[in-house]
């Protein structure tokens, strides 16, 4: 069985664009996107080839 971290960011889902412009951050921290969906309280789980990568990408850019 293969284990993987995943990443569970916020979304606010109230403004257009926004899974967008995170999609936008992550793909220009270089960051691969295996698959992403959402939990269904406003937050989506984001399975990517680097963790910490990602989560830097997307605090640092206030999400």
């Amino acid at each position: 069985m293969l284990v993987r971290e995943v990443l569970v960011v916020d979304l606010d889902v109230d403004a257009p664009g926004a899974l967008g412009r995170m999609m936008e951050r992550l793909a220009g921290a270089g960051v691969v996107l295996h698959g992403q969906y959402s939990d269904h309280d406003n937050r989506k789980v984001l399975l990517v080839d680097d963790v910490v990568v990602a989560s830097r990408a997307l605090e640092t850019a206030g999400s």
